[in-house]
């Protein structure tokens, strides 16, 4: 929402000076707040912008404008572009959080779907070996005593 509102400040030619913090602009030259990744300087008076600063507003020091019309336009594109990254991430983000949240989902319901089994009838027989021994009907038991040994 930032990038948009500069974008329209810029497209518009809206210079609000209001946008520094403190009527007039903000005078800290970066030591209170970032430089102004846009305009770090006033290209007329070397004035040092905080990021607090719009690019669309006048310098605070001298009141002439950030940037030339051409100037204007080239930071335009980038915040554009930057825009569609910042868009693109959150897209991302969304879509990984979804992702998160189904798998939690299915660990609750217990792991997910069950397998069903085929319709119409018993389930299919195990394949047996040629080689495998008959299945004992009886039980041994085998006791060791001491008497015995």
């Amino acid at each position: 929402m930032r990038l948009e509102k500069i974008i329209d400040a810029l497209v518009n030619g809206v210079s609000d000076l209001r946008d520094g913090g403190q009527d007039g602009g903000c005078f800290c030259l970066g030591r209170t707040h970032e430089l102004s990744p846009y305009t770090p300087l006033c290209a007329h008076c070397g004035f040092i912008m905080c990021d607090l600063q719009s690019p669309s507003s006048a310098c605070p020091s001298c009141h002439s404008p950030l940037l030339s019309p051409t100037a204007c336009i080239a930071l335009i594109k980038k915040i554009e572009a930057q825009k569609a990254g910042v868009l693109e991430e959150e897209e991302r983000e969304r879509e990984r959080q979804r992702i998160r949240l189904q798998k939690e989902e299915e660990e609750r319901a217990g792991g997910g779907a069950f397998p069903t089994l085929p319709a119409g009838g018993p389930p299919p027989p195990l394949l047996a070996t040629k080689n495998a021994p008959e299945p004992r009907t009886s039980a041994q038991v085998l006791s060791i005593g001491s008497k015995n040994g």
